[in-house]
Order: C-alpha cells, then structure tokens, then sequence
C-alpha cells in the first residue's frame, strides 16, 4: 500500500495523530498550501475588475477553475458556481428554484436520516411560505437496513404532485454509494432532483451521477480543498426557473458576460484563496487518480470490517452494508455498553481522532436522530492499515466501565 501522509504537513507537525474523521474535513496536501501562498504572494487582485496584470491574471485563475470543476462533474462551465460550502449550495437550491417553482399542495420528497443540510432548507422553506399562504408538503422516504436509498419508497410515493426529490450520492452515515442512475431512470424527467455529493468527490468519479442530477453540491473541505469554499451546479434547463437571490458589485460587468450560474450567486469579492485551492485540489485528486483513491480507502475499510466481524462488542450501525457496500467509508460503529460520546472521549485520549455523535443527521427527526448516534471512521488518502490496527488495539485496550462489567473485545 502506498504512503501519502508525506504529503499532508498537519502530520509532520503530529506525528502520533491518527486522523479518522475526514467525512467531516479532510486534511490538506503541501500543492494546496502552495498554490494559495503563490496566488496572495504573486497576483492578488479582484476578478473581472481591472485591466492590470493581476487582475487579468486572477480572472483567467477563477475561470479556469471553473472549466476544471465542470470538466470534473461532466458538464458545462456556465453550470457551476462558487460558494462557501456544501451547507450553502444546498440552502440555494431551496431558495433559488424551491422559493420560486413550489406551490400550493406540491410536495418534495426528503430521507430524515440524511445531512441535516440537505434536508433544514426545506423545512424552513416551508416555514416561509406558508406565512405566505403557500403550502407545500414534505413526504419521508427510509433508508433500507443497509444503508441504501429504499427506491421503493419513493417510487410509491411519486405523483404529478411531487416537484422535487432529495437524494445523497453516499450517505454520511451509512457510507454506501447510491445508484442515482437507477433510480433516475425509473423517475419523470419533470421531477427535479437535488443530489449531495459531498461524502462521494474526493473518492468517486461523479459523471455519471451528477448527469442526472438537476442540482449537484459539494464542500472543497471535503477533498483536501481549503475551508469555506464549495461548489452548485445547476443544468442549464432548470436556470430559467431560478429566481435572483443576490446582487451587487461585478454582477454585470463579468468576464463570462453575465450569463450562466454565477449570475444568479457570484456578486462581490469572491473567494478567490479558497477556489484557488479547490483547482489545486482536484489536481492533485486527479493526478493521484480517482480509482486509486478508492481502492486506497477501500483496502484500510476492508481491514477493519474484516476484523470487527471477531469482535461482538462493535455493533456497527449498518451490518448488511457489508454485503452491499460498494464505497469504502464512511463505518459507524457503537461499542456494547458505552455511549459514542465515551468512545470518542476515549480514542481522542490515546491519539485517536473520530466522530461521534449523530453527525449532522435527523435534526426535525427524532427516530432518525437517535439511530444514528453513534461513532464514525473516515478515512482519506494519509491513512493506512496501521492506522486501524491501532485503532482496533485501542478499542480492545478499553477500560472497563465499571468494576462489575466486563467487555471481551476480539476472540
């Protein structure tokens, strides 16, 4: 297995540190570092003002960044613009298309396991417009005991009522990839969908996926991008149903003309750091490889779900995501007799970073909100096999709780 952690500095400056929680943030590689340090050191200006050299050298920066992230999801680069997030593509979604399009009686479909940020836009859209009189609903679909999205449930659930429908490329939680394309294909082509590829960029080739999508969001953060940058991608069939939500300085004086995405969310300064480290970041992605990225973390997952099977104490959340998982991470996990928070407490006591909790999931639902506490492992391009190994030694080395319980670990 080859060695990345050379290349991510945090480590050099943690050497002990075992990082498992990259679902929630990844690391970054010394050429994001560089390439951010290289753009404030050599040429930083605003985009699409001016007529100097740093200025025209910035615009052709953020425009070449975004033919490199449309080029990444397979589409045209007047269908993508950038944010600060996933969190706020998905918020634009709701308000750019659902505050517009949504009327009275139409419904959208959403899973309460999946991100809170998928699902909260809506609910509060809801909120909005019915002080307005407009009514719509929002119809629960489940996810099947492996983790994957239950297409039956929706597809009993479609009728001409229904406008859109919230899907997630991997679940946060369950860490299996969902076949968009299937489910798609049994789906009317008027029915908007609103795809979160957030736990799927960094490890997955997203083509396929985000063509049948209507709307695509992900985080860099989430692919060794800097923080505070993201990107929505809207077709340009459904750009007509958008409605403007900002406005203000270079709005109509753009280098691309003024058209496309951008026109409706890029209004200011952008953050030109943050989408200078997101074009650094795809290279590096692509460079290493995409495929090779996935069989990296797949062989670290397979190890651990390999030797958890001889550990009846982790009760992993998804158990038949073994027969079904076809993406390598993320894995949830409870220990028999500890609450996550414990066992979080613990391995970050002995080096061990993970999450616990109910990572972000079933916020308006409290079933959902329940069944997914628990903790998670993540993994990305630094980790190795090692790394689980002290991992699993650690969860064998637990103390127990009480005097009077014991907990056997392992066989």
């Amino acid at each position: 297995m080859s060695d990345y952690k050379h290349l991510f500095p945090i480590f050099e400056n943690h050497k002990s540190i075992i990082y498992l929680d990259s679902a929630s943030t990844t690391q970054k590689p010394s050429c994001v570092f560089d390439a951010e340090k290289d753009y404030y050191s050599t040429c930083c200006a605003s985009y699409g003002r001016g007529s100097y050299d740093w200025a025209n050298k910035t615009t052709k920066i953020i425009d070449r960044a975004r033919e490199n992230v449309a080029q990444f999801l397979g589409c045209h680069s007047d269908e993508v613009t950038f944010t600060s997030g996933a969190t706020m593509s998905l918020n634009l979604v709701a308000l750019l298309w659902g505050e517009a399009n949504l009327k009275d009686g139409d419904e959208v479909l959403y899973c309460p396991q999946d991100h809170d940020s998928l699902n909260l836009p809506w609910f509060l859209l809801q909120e909005k417009l019915a002080a307005r009189g407009v009514r719509f609903d929002l119809k629960p679909y489940r996810l099947t005991s492996s983790g994957l999205i239950d297409a039956c449930s929706i597809l009993q659930q479609v009728t001409p009522r229904v406008r859109l429908i919230n899907l997630t490329h991997v679940h946060n939680v369950a860490g299996v990839v969902n076949h968009i394309r299937d489910l798609c294909a049994h789906l009317p082509e008027t029915l908007r969908i609103n795809l979160d590829c957030s736990q799927s960029v960094s490890s997955i080739y997203l083509k396929e996926a985000a063509n049948e999508a209507d709307f695509v969001s992900f985080s860099g953060h989430k692919m060794y991008a800097a923080n505070g940058i993201g990107v929505l991608s809207v077709k340009r069939d459904v750009q007509p149903e958008l409605t403007k939500l900002f406005s203000g300085g270079g709005q109509f004086h753009r280098s691309d003309g003024g058209g496309g995405l951008s026109a409706f969310v890029e209004c200011g300064t952008l953050n030109t750091g943050g989408i200078v480290s997101l074009e650094a970041a795809l290279g590096f992605i692509t460079t290493i490889g995409v495929q090779k990225i996935y069989e990296h973390k797949k062989s670290i997952s397979e190890l651990f779900m390999k030797r958890v099977k001889s550990m009846p104490a982790i009760q992993l959340l998804f158990p038949e995501s073994l027969a079904s998982r076809s993406v390598c991470d993320p894995i949830a996990f409870n220990v028999q007799g500890y609450s996550s928070t414990e066992i979080g407490d613990y391995l970050a006591s002995v080096g061990i970073f993970v999450r616990h909790g109910n990572h972000c999931s079933g916020g308006r639902d409290a079933e959902s909100s329940r069944s997914n506490d628990s903790v998670r492992i993540s993994f990305g391009l630094y980790n190795t096999e090692s790394d689980v190994e002290n991992l699993l030694e650690a969860l064998e080395a637990l103390p127990n709780k009480e005097e009077e319980l014991t907990y056997h670990f392992g066989t």
